[in-house]
């Protein structure tokens, strides 16, 4: 259980994040991943909106020696987006996605998902090479692997 003096310094320290704890309104909400196998109860979840909230929960974390996970699709079944006693990073907060048409380039915040991508590149007649469920997160498809409609194409 984390203390609540160190809740308290952790919520002093971000500007703009929401924070659940397992008292809290709308806790349980936080918890939900798309498979029931991937759901911890944390300890904490902070759902920034801007980096330097990410940086003052990270940082936080590493003060007060607490496990982490960071969420953005939540599609991990093996609970890596979940963390069982810790502190969860919600991005889901961050959905941004912005498309450079002559650069043909997108930019995506932590917790957008291949829809939020897919919608944005479409505006300018584009795609990207992604997943093929868009409601799979960005961050962990990129890092973990995954297959598209363009692999092997581009």
């Amino acid at each position: 259980m984390i203390p609540e003096s160190a809740i308290s310094a952790l919520e002093n320290q971000l500007r703009s994040a929401k924070v659940y704890t397992p008292e809290s309104d709308g806790y349980h909400n936080t918890l939900q991943r798309w498979s029931d196998t991937g759901s911890k109860p944390a300890g904490i979840v902070v759902m920034p909106t801007d980096p330097e909230d990410v940086r003052a929960a990270l940082l936080w974390a590493q003060e007060h020696h607490i496990d982490l996970a960071v969420k953005g699709g939540g599609h991990s079944v093996a609970g890596t987006s979940s963390s069982d006693g810790g502190l969860v990073i919600d991005l889901s907060l961050m959905k941004s996605a912005s498309v450079d048409p002559a650069a043909k380039t997108v930019t995506v915040g932590g917790g957008a998902t291949w829809k939020e991508v897919d919608e944005a590149a479409a505006e300018h007649g584009l795609a990207a090479v992604g997943g093929t469920v868009n409601h799979t997160g960005v961050g962990g498809l990129t890092l973990g692997g995954g297959y598209g409609w363009l692999s092997g194409q581009l």
